[in-house]
């Protein structure tokens, strides 16, 4: 594991977790749950804290299942759980 996985701002997808059964998915969801609906317009803040696009990004994503599998997640709770670290 190298040090930018560990600094790196990670995405979530908020949303897809309408039931709390979702946590205990072992995997994670389709880049497309990852997008925000606020309002009318659907937008996602990327890994540079800035509003860049209307759902993730590719490598944003990548991103994300790398930290799945790099720090061992079996449930999409797992994953929220380092996630929501600083």
């Amino acid at each position: 594991m190298n040090v930018f996985t560990l600094c790196f701002k990670r995405c979530f997808p908020y949303e897809y977790l309408d039931y709390i059964s979702k946590q205990k998915d072992t995997q994670l969801p389709p880049k497309e749950a990852f997008s925000t609906r606020l309002g009318e317009g659907t937008i996602y803040v990327d890994s540079s804290d800035s509003i860049a696009s209307m759902e993730i990004s590719e490598k944003d994503y990548q991103h994300a299942q790398n930290v799945f599998q790099q720090f061992h997640c079996e449930t999409l709770k797992d994953y929220y759980a380092k996630n929501d670290r600083g």
